[in-house]
């Protein structure tokens, strides 16, 4: 059996080679137009849901930069919605996936073919997010206002309970008046008998502990009075409570 000269074996294989070389080639460009076409649809149908999205995005506060609405550059094209969540195109080129990357790893949040019905649901999405930022807001707003009663109530209690200890304490000066009216009064004919000396003399110091009654009954009314009008301007409940213990109701 003859053998094939060596010359001959490397003309072959070169051939072959070179054949090799040319198809492995074309096969590489032809992926990549592939690619090149598949990024180019996938780019083209992102493009179309941004234009049906176009009345929610200009709808949108401009100081909301927690939205993007962008189409990224990366190898596979991506409409951001915002930090974590974007659309793309599945591998069939029709069907719209929304996608939600987490601590936990990516979600499909939903996916369907029909651009209007995708548009739907990132409407939907984009108004949950603002909602539930505003109810965050309005929480923190109310857990202030909560606390800044609290306070206030705190600063006027004082004053109302004073105001409780100044009602009491006036009512028993009253009493302690009346009794030492009552016990201070003559009794006996003897009693009027006495030299008129001795009677203003025994005069004086009634009148003194009256008066000095008087002026303490006078700075009992003066703080009833401030502590009755800052309640009222402060604190109306405590206001309210006060005229039903004073019987003023």
């Amino acid at each position: 059996m003859s053998e094939d000269h060596p010359i001959d074996r490397v003309e072959r294989h070169a051939r072959t080679l070179k054949e090799a070389l040319r198809t492995v080639r074309e096969e590489r460009a032809d992926i990549d137009d592939i690619a090149f076409e598949r990024r180019a649809s996938d780019r083209a149908r992102l493009e179309e849901l941004v234009e049906e999205l176009a009345p929610l995005i200009t709808d949108i506060d401009p100081k909301d930069d927690r939205f993007e609405f962008t189409i990224g550059k990366g190898e596979r094209a991506r409409l951001w919605i915002d930090m974590t969540s974007f659309v793309a195109i599945d591998h069939d080129g029709k069907t719209y996936r929304f996608l939600k990357d987490t601590r936990l790893g990516r979600i499909v949040l939903s996916q369907t073919d029909d651009v209007q019905a995708m548009g739907d649901i990132v409407s939907h999405y984009i108004a949950e997010k603002i909602v539930e930022r505003e109810r965050i807001i309005e929480g923190e707003w109310i857990e202030t206002k909560d606390r800044a009663l609290a306070e206030q109530k705190a600063q006027t209690q004082p004053l109302y309970q004073q105001s409780i200890d100044n009602a009491a304490s006036a009512k028993a000066a009253t009493d302690t008046t009346a009794k030492v009216g009552l016990t201070g009064a003559p009794s006996t004919a003897s009693s009027s008998e006495k030299p008129k000396a001795d009677s203003s003399v025994s005069n004086k110091p009634r009148r003194s502990f009256i008066s000095h009654v008087g002026g303490f009954l006078s700075g009992i009314a003066v703080t009833m009075a401030a502590a009755l009008a800052a309640a009222w301007a402060f604190a109306p409940e405590v206001f309210a409570q006060i005229m039903g213990a004073l019987g003023l109701s």
